[in-house]
């Protein structure tokens, strides 16, 4: 969400063709203005008014459609899209998708989602925010019994990535060292 309101706002208007639409208007009215009859409000503001109006309201119903799609997108889990194995510390790196719920240094959780149920598989942090926004991850301590799930996901395999989801928080059991 890079975009300010107003650019959203101007976007949108642009996207309705709120220039041509407001155009229109306007030569509709002075048609109506140089063809009217005496009237106490003449008919060309009136509907000049009313084509502005509904520009406006089409412009914010649409931005307020957008910024609810992107505040979506926003706040929803990254996907992994690599793992790849650091040659110096023999260490996997996953890389995920930009998210602003992560922070460097940030300790996260990895979940497996199986049958409908979601498993805890590992624990990880947060290594490296990309300068393109980009995620990297490295796991800290693998639960028991999840060992080859998570050789499958350092492994790469697509199903395993699929199925994986990575969340910006840890279960108070790992604190209490009982996980």
């Amino acid at each position: 969400m890079n975009q300010s309101f107003w650019g959203f706002v101007w976007s949108n208007f642009l996207k309705i063709q709120g220039v041509l639409l407001g155009v229109i208007g306007i030569i509709i009215g002075i048609l109506l203005w140089l063809f009217s009859p005496k009237t106490t409000i003449p008919l060309w503001l009136f509907l000049l008014i009313a084509i502005l109006a509904l520009v406006l309201v089409i412009t914010f119903a649409s931005t307020a459609y957008e910024l609810f799609k992107k505040s979506k997108d926003f706040l929803s889990l990254p996907k992994i899209l690599v793992a790849s194995k650091n040659s110096v510390t023999n260490q996997t790196i996953f890389l995920l998708e930009p998210s602003e719920l992560f922070s460097i240094d940030a300790v996260v959780s990895f979940y497996y989602f199986d049958n409908s149920f979601e498993f805890l598989i590992a624990m990880g942090r947060v290594v490296n925010i990309q300068r393109d926004s980009k995620i990297q991850i490295e796991i800290i301590r693998v639960r028991p019994g999840y060992e080859a799930v998570v050789k499958q996901l350092e492994n790469n395999d697509l199903t395993i990535l699929s199925k994986t989801r990575i969340k910006p928080n840890i279960p108070r059991a790992f604190l209490d060292g009982t996980l």
